[in-house]
């Protein structure tokens, strides 16, 4: 039977005879039929390695650092699915490495099948064998394949190239009397190459620094960050490392060398060309000055910059970065401007702003090509269209006896407000509002300007700070814009002790836009007053929260004297304020609640470039 099976026939037949001992006398035959099935094992062979394409002969190099994809010939003869099994092993046969399988589907003839072990899964020069066995879906196996060979490679990156200084100045590789001088005063130094890999793998680079001549190592633990094969890799060695290791005088070579980055240890077998640099390091060139005189919301305003001995400034006032190395003098990218000035002085314009402040930021070269250190300056900007500011809460009493100065807008001239008007019965200055002094009113004397502060015919804005002092009733006056004979626009309490904010119609009569609430407990209070020409609307606030709102139509009536303390009527200054008033700002258009909500928190300081911002 078993000759049947190794034939593969399908069927035969078979019989039994029955003998006596003796072999005397023969009795009858029984025939049998007999079916048999069989299974047979399946086979391989054909091994071949199909990446790398490359057949199965001696001992090939294979590139490890990429899959490598093992190829046999499988085959059952029974047609049923088979399980292929490649076995890695040891160049000896003692240690199985790796065992990879795949399916093959049913085939009564010879079919490749393939299977792929990872890249980098076997170190760098690992010679190791492997074949091949199959097992069909009874389990039976086959006979075992011949070995196959092989020894891992990785494939090293290409040696750096083009390698050179970018920054803080850019420098081609040389040697020699040709080698560069690099000033490093304070600055960091970027290295850069072309660098690839045959495999097209991402790629960095690191840098070594020796001292020229005796070689021994100066700089040599920086890396680049990864980047694509044929990229450009740049490494930068910090400020304060150059610093350390890098003095005035010092020769120093320095090389690049290729790393692949999914296999650090696999370096390029040879490195860039050396290139020297001979380190400048020239004194120090002082940071400029920057300086600014007030700005104004929506107008321009202009800035000096000053450094000994500078002959170039990069400046902004965007946010920009300053640059390591001088750009060319007048030149204007990314929000940086360059100027050139012999005299080591220049002015800048400042475009118009409409924040709340601006940082101007300067650097200064030297001729030497030396970079300064950097300067920034805050300025903050004057809120709103401000007409005109009278910072009435003092350092001290004796400062503002004779008059109220006036910081007015730009290009408008002054009005202060003259101390004592009328003369006599002046009281002169109390606690201020924020711990300065402020006027002091007793119910008998004002402060005046000589000329209008305020425009009535169009949209305005006031902003004061006041104490009523509850000794008398009213109506009384805190400010006024007045007409030449009587009383124009004005904020002051009536008879039961409410703020109002008032403009006279020229029919003589008064809108006012009247508090609920008293104020009549000897408090400081922000208060502020705006009317909106173009809609007519009024609205008095205080402490930054509106308190009463009204309207008026537009009018023509001629200004007058700005007062601080009484009213006008008939010509007469009459209604004076019992307590203090502190700072006082007057504006040439509508106040936005955003405005007076800043100015109700924060006053006024008395630097004109730190005013009170929105």
């Amino acid at each position: 039977m078993k000759s049947w099976v190794d034939a593969s026939t399908s069927n035969a037949a078979f019989g039994f005879v029955g003998q006596e001992t003796a072999g005397l006398y023969t009795y009858q035959y029984f025939n049998f039929n007999l079916w048999v099935s069989t299974n047979r094992a399946p086979t391989v062979g054909s091994l071949a390695y199909k990446t790398p394409a490359t057949a199965c002969s001696g001992r090939p190099s294979i590139d490890g650092t990429n899959p490598i994809v093992f190829q046999a010939n499988a085959a059952d003869a029974d047609t049923e699915n088979v399980t292929v099994s490649f076995e890695l092993w040891d160049t000896a046969h003692a240690t199985k490495l790796k065992t990879l399988t795949a399916t093959l589907a049913a085939t009564g003839t010879g079919k490749a099948v393939t299977a792929s072990l990872p890249a980098l899964a076997l170190t760098d020069g690992q010679a190791f064998d492997w074949r091949v066995i199959a097992k069909d879906s009874h389990g039976f196996s086959g006979a075992y394949s011949g070995w196959c060979k092989g020894t891992i490679t990785y494939p090293p990156p290409a040696a750096p190239a083009s390698a050179s200084v970018t920054a803080p100045a850019a420098l081609a590789c040389a040697t020699g009397t040709g080698r560069p001088a690099l000033n490093i005063a304070g600055q960091a130094i970027t290295f850069a190459a072309t660098v690839s890999d045959p495999d097209g793998k991402q790629v960095y680079a690191v840098v070594h620094i020796v001292k020229t001549g005796d070689a021994s190592t100066v700089y040599y633990t920086a890396k680049s960050a990864a980047v694509a094969s044929g990229g450009t890799a740049q490494i930068t060695m910090p400020a304060a490392d150059v610093a350390k290791t890098l003095t005035d005088g010092m020769t120093v070579s320095w090389r690049m060398q290729t790393v692949q980055a999914v296999a650090p240890a696999l370096a390029s077998t040879a490195w860039s060309p050396w290139c020297e640099i001979q380190i400048v390091n020239p004194p120090p060139l002082a940071a400029p000055t920057v300086s600014v005189g007030a700005l104004y919301n929506g107008q321009a305003g202009q800035a000096t910059l000053t450094a000994a001995g500078a002959v170039a400034f990069s400046y902004t006032t965007t946010g920009a970065v300053l640059p390591l190395t001088q750009p060319a003098c007048g030149s204007t990218s990314g929000g940086v401007s360059t100027v050139c000035a012999t005299s080591g002085t220049v002015n800048i314009a400042i475009p118009a702003q409409t924040g709340n402040q601006v940082t101007v930021s300067a650097v200064a070269f030297g001729a030497a090509g030396d970079r300064s250190g950097q300067t920034d300056l805050v300025v903050k900007v004057v809120v709103g269209a401000a007409a005109h500011v009278w910072v009435i809460d003092a350092a001290d009493a004796a400062s503002a006896l004779g008059a109220v100065s006036d910081l007015p807008a730009v290009g408008a001239a002054a009005v202060p407000l003259a101390v004592g008007d009328p003369a006599g019965g002046w009281t002169g200055f109390g606690d201020g509002v924020y711990g300065g002094y402020a006027l002091r009113f007793s119910g008998e004397n004002a402060v005046s300007s000589a000329a209008p502060a305020l425009d009535l015919s169009g949209s305005f804005g006031i902003i004061t700070w006041l104490r009523y002092d509850g000794t008398a009733p009213g109506p009384q006056t805190a400010v006024a814009q007045n007409t030449t004979t009587g009383a124009g626009a004005w904020i002051g309490i009536d008879s039961g002790s409410h703020l109002r904010f008032c403009i006279t119609a020229a029919s003589g009569t008064a809108d006012c836009a009247t508090s609920t609430a008293t104020i009549a407990d000897g408090a400081w209070r922000a208060v502020a007053a705006t009317w909106n020409s173009a809609t007519g609307a009024m609205s008095l606030y205080v402490d930054g929260t509106v308190a009463a709102t009204a309207t008026h139509a537009a009018t023509s009536l001629a200004a007058g004297k700005f007062t601080v303390g009484a009213g006008l009527a008939s010509g007469a200054l009459t209604g004076y304020w019992r307590g203090g008033i502190g700072d006082t700002v007057t504006w040439a258009g509508p106040l936005s609640a955003s405005v007076i909500s800043a100015y109700s928190e924060c006053g006024i300081p008395a630097d004109p470039n730190a005013y009170c911002l929105y």
